[in-house]
C-alpha cells in the first residue's frame, strides 16, 4: 500500500491549516500574567477581576442615524 501524492499533500495542507488555526487562537486569546511568574512574556487585562474573579460588566454603546447630519447632537454642537 503506497502512498500517492495528493494524499501527502493533503496531510501536510491539513497540519498546516491546523497550525494556523492555533497560532491565531493563541493571539486572541494571550495567556494572561500570573503573579508568581512576573518575569514572564504575558499581557495582563487592564479591567482587573474583582474578589469572586468575574470581570466587571462592560457597556458598548451604538449610536445609529439614518441621517449624516445628526452627528453635531452626539458633539455638543
Amino acid at each position: 500500500m503506497g502512498f500517492n501524492l495528493s494524499t501527502v499533500l493533503s496531510v501536510l495542507f491539513l497540519a498546516y491549516m491546523g497550525n494556523n488555526i492555533y497560532t491565531m487562537y493563541q493571539l486572541f486569546n494571550p495567556e494572561t500574567c500570573q503573579p508568581s511568574d512576573p518575569g514572564q512574556k504575558c499581557l495582563s487585562p487592564y479591567i482587573e477581576k474583582d474578589a469572586q474573579s468575574l470581570f466587571p460588566l462592560t457597556q458598548l454603546r451604538l449610536y445609529v442615524s439614518p441621517r449624516s447630519d445628526n452627528l453635531g447632537i452626539l458633539q455638543g454642537g
